[in-house]
């Protein structure tokens, strides 16, 4: 028997493999939320202050580098989880129809998750729902996600 062997196998590995999706999924979550915050509108802002030869690359990429660590190992790091939160809020910030796809998507994920999470946690405040699910994302991903 190897190391974590017996019936349960491996357990404290998928622990934390299932909680670094969990972390994912809230960062998801959480960059719904930040394009209708103040921090949202400044990274929008920043990104449609740029030109679109500039702004178009830049999204391309970094959606690339979040798909990649998440399919090298099957596990998000902290750099897919920082994108995943980033990159609506950028798509919101370039012109077209990319814009108002995000837009629009982030407002139906935004209504789904305040419906119950806005219920248990005692608020409809976007910026209080974005706040909690950013910091809930980065607590669980301190021990479990790896930083490279």
């Amino acid at each position: 028997m190897g190391p974590g062997g017996g019936r349960g196998g491996d357990w404290k590995n998928k622990t934390n493999k299932g909680l670094a999706w969990f972390a994912f999924a809230l960062a998801v979550a959480a960059g719904s939320a930040l394009t209708g915050t103040f921090v949202g509108s400044w990274i929008s802002g920043i990104v449609g202050f740029l030109p679109n030869w500039v702004t178009v690359p830049m999204m391309f990429g970094a959606f690339l580098w979040m798909a990649g660590d998440l399919f090298a190992d099957g596990i998000p790091n902290k750099p897919a989880l920082y994108i995943s939160m980033v990159l609506p809020s950028m798509a919101v910030g370039m012109s077209g129809k990319l814009a108002d796809s995000v837009q629009s998507w982030a407002r139906q994920v935004l209504d789904r998750i305040d419906g119950s999470l806005g219920e248990w946690v005692g608020t409809g405040s976007v910026l209080t729902l974005a706040a909690t699910v950013v910091v809930a994302s980065l607590v669980i991903a301190r021990r479990t996600v790896n930083a490279r």
